[in-house]
C-alpha cells in the first residue's frame, strides 16, 4: 500500500462516525441468552436421564418402603412366594427367627422366608441332602424338619432346627433300616411330625415305611409297612398324635393307639388334620373342588370352586386356620401361578371360599410349607389382608439392566440432537 492510499483511507476513517442498528444490543443479548438456553437444557436432559437410569438400577421401586422400613412386628406370610436367585448365599448362623414359609430351590437348598421381614434365607443346614431333600416348617413358624443325609449310618434321623436360637437336635427314628424320607409333615400344634419314606437296604429295597417324631421328648420311630410292596402317598398326623397314611390304591389308614383301622374310600390322600382331630383336609388330583374327610362321620366332605373362578387344578391342603377353615394351595394345570386360597370343607350357609390371598411360583409349589399360624383371623371383611406386601422379595432374581443402560444412552442422544435443532431453528429466525 503507497502512501497517498494509506492517507486516503485514515482520512475517511476519521470523518466517519460508526452507529450500530437501534436492535444490535438486543440481538446480541437474545443469541447469548439462547446459547446459555440451549447448553443449559442440553445439559439438565442429559442428567435427568443418567439420574433416571440411576435410580432404575439402584434405588427403591415407586410405592416400596426401604425393606428397613417394611417390618411386621408379629410376622406375615409374603403375598407373593417367588422363586430364590442362584447367587443368593448361604447362612451358617441359623437363628433367623420366626419363619413364615419354606420350601426347596431349584438349586436344591433350603430357603426359608422371615416372618418380620419376608427375607428369604438360604440355610446352611447339617448334612443337607440336596439329592433327596425334604423339608417342612411347623404351623407356628419357630421350627424346621429336614432328613440329614445318610452316610454309613443304618438309622435314619430327622433333625430339626430351633429358628429362634439356632439349635439342631437330631431324632432317630428306629424300626426301618436305611430309609430315605420323601414326606414330613406337622401336626396342628407343631409338636409332632409325621414322615414317609422307603427303604433302601438291600433286603427291603423299595418298601414303604411311615412313623411319626415327637418334639417335646425328641424320640421317634418308623412303624412297620401295610403291606409288602404297598406303595404309600400322603401321611399326617394329628395333635393327640394318630397317624393317617394313605396308598396309591386310594385308601387310608388311622394308625391311633397302636390300633389300625382302614377307612372308607376317600378322595386324594391325607393332608393336615384339624386341631380338634375331627377333620382331614385332602390332597387332591387334578379337579375343580377341594375334599375333606369328616373322620367323625367317616365320609368325604367336598367343596366345588366356584364357577368361573379356577380352571382344572391341584389342590394341596397347607393346613388349618381353626377347626372351620382351611388354607389351600390351588396350582392349576396350565402352568399357571399357583395361590392360597381360604375355604371350608363344604358349601353351606356359613361356607368361606376366598382366593387370590397369595401368589406362589409354580417352581417352589411342590415343596412348599407355610407358618399357618400367622394368618390372621378372619373379620368377615372381604378387604381384609392375610398376606403381607414385603414389596419386591430381595434375591429372587437378578435385574436384567442392559435395556435400561440402552434406553439411557438413546435418550441422552435424542436430548443432544434436539437441543442442536432447536438452536439451528433459532439461529435462522434471528432469535
Amino acid at each position: 500500500m503507497n502512501a497517498d492510499l494509506r492517507n486516503a483511507l485514515h482520512d475517511l476513517a476519521e470523518g466517519q462516525e460508526f452507529r450500530p442498528g437501534p436492535d444490535a444490543w438486543d440481538r446480541g443479548r437474545r443469541a447469548r441468552r439462547r446459547s446459555r438456553i440451549v447448553a443449559g437444557a442440553a445439559a439438565l436432559g442429559v442428567v435427568a436421564v443418567v439420574a433416571g437410569v440411576g435410580a432404575l438400577v439402584t434405588g427403591t421401586p415407586a410405592g416400596l418402603a426401604p425393606a428397613d422400613q417394611d417390618v411386621v412386628p408379629g410376622g406375615a406370610i409374603p403375598s407373593r412366594i417367588e422363586q430364590v436367585s442362584d447367587g443368593l448365599e448361604s447362612e451358617t448362623d441359623l437363628a433367623i427367627g420366626r419363619g413364615s414359609a419354606a420350601f426347596v430351590s431349584a438349586a436344591g437348598d433350603p430357603v426359608v422366608i422371615g416372618a418380620t421381614d419376608g427375607k428369604p434365607h438360604v440355610l446352611d443346614l447339617l448334612d443337607w441332602a440336596r439329592e433327596t431333600p425334604t423339608l417342612a416348617l411347623s404351623p407356628d413358624g419357630l421350627q424346621l424338619a429336614w432328613q440329614p443325609r445318610i452316610s454309613g449310618d443304618p438309622v435314619p434321623k430327622v433333625a430339626l432346627l430351633d429358628l429362634v436360637t439356632g439349635d439342631v437336635t437330631q431324632v432317630q427314628l428306629g424300626g426301618g433300616g436305611e430309609v430315605v424320607l420323601r414326606t414330613l409333615s406337622w401336626s396342628p400344634n407343631s409338636e409332632h411330625v409325621a414322615v414317609l419314606g422307603h427303604s433302601i437296604t438291600e433286603l427291603g429295597a423299595g418298601q414303604d415305611w411311615f412313623g411319626r417324631v415327637d418334639v417335646s421328648t425328641a424320640t421317634g420311630a418308623l412303624h412297620a409297612p401295610l403291606g409288602v410292596r404297598v406303595r404309600q402317598s400322603g401321611v399326617s398326623v394329628s395333635n393327640d398324635g394318630a397317624l393317617a397314611v394313605g396308598t396309591e390304591a386310594g385308601r387310608v389308614v388311622l394308625e391311633q393307639a397302636g390300633s389300625r383301622r382302614r377307612l372308607p374310600r376317600a378322595e386324594g390322600f391325607p393332608g393336615p388334620f384339624s386341631p380338634d382331630g375331627s377333620q382331614m383336609a385332602m390332597q387332591s388330583s387334578p379337579g375343580k373342588a377341594s375334599h375333606t374327610f369328616d373322620v367323625v362321620r367317616q365320609r368325604v366332605l367336598e367343596h366345588p370352586f366356584p364357577a368361573d373362578t379356577i380352571p382344572t387344578a391341584v389342590s394341596r391342603p397347607l393346613g388349618w386356620l381353626d377347626n372351620r377353615l382351611q388354607l389351600l394351595l390351588v396350582t392349576p394345570t396350565d402352568g399357571a401361578d399357583a395361590e392360597l386360597v381360604v375355604t371350608t370343607p363344604q358349601v353351606d350357609e356359613q361356607s368361606t371360599w376366598r382366593r387370590r390371598v397369595g401368589s406362589v411360583d409354580p417352581d417352589v409349589a411342590d415343596t412348599l410349607s407355610l407358618a399357618v399360624d400367622l394368618v390372621p383371623d378372619l373379620d368377615g371383611s372381604s378387604s381384609q389382608q392375610l398376606t403381607h406386601d414385603f414389596g419386591e422379595p430381595e434375591g429372587t432374581g437378578e435385574r436384567d439392566i442392559s435395556w435400561m443402560i440402552g434406553l439411557g444412552v438413546a435418550a441422552a442422544i435424542a436430548v443432544l440432537m434436539g437441543a442442536r435443532r432447536l438452536w439451528r431453528w433459532s439461529r435462522d429466525r434471528g432469535l
